[in-house]
């Protein structure tokens, strides 16, 4: 971050939306380290709270979405295709709680 910083200049740093949410995500994750790096008695508990938005660095990714276009292709196929292996996932949990049940009735005690 320092070095994008220093790199693009602050007003070129300031300017992307996505260079201040990748700021914000690293200076909470920097205070949660800072206030739970104790034995955890001590620790302050409201900042537990705060891992919760370490799942946000995940959001990170789609800087990649913004600027690659064959990742866009690969994210559209995934999306047209999700109902198609959501189905296939539903049939195949049948199909072994089906076998666990029959396979825990004959061979069960």
């Amino acid at each position: 971050m320092v070095l994008k910083i220093f790199g693009l200049g602050f007003n070129g740093y300031v300017s992307d939306k996505m260079n201040l949410f990748d700021a914000a995500i690293v200076i909470i994750s920097l205070a949660e380290e800072i206030f739970l790096s104790g034995d955890g008695n001590n620790a302050v508990s409201a900042f537990r709270a705060v891992r919760l938005f370490r799942t946000f660095r995940v959001l990170r990714v789609t800087k990649l979405l913004r600027s690659l276009s064959y990742m866009r292709i690969i994210v559209k196929a995934i999306g047209e295709v999700a109902d198609t292996i959501a189905s296939i996932a539903v049939l195949l949990f049948l199909l072994i709680f089906i076998y666990s049940l029959l396979g825990m009735n004959f061979f069960g005690d």
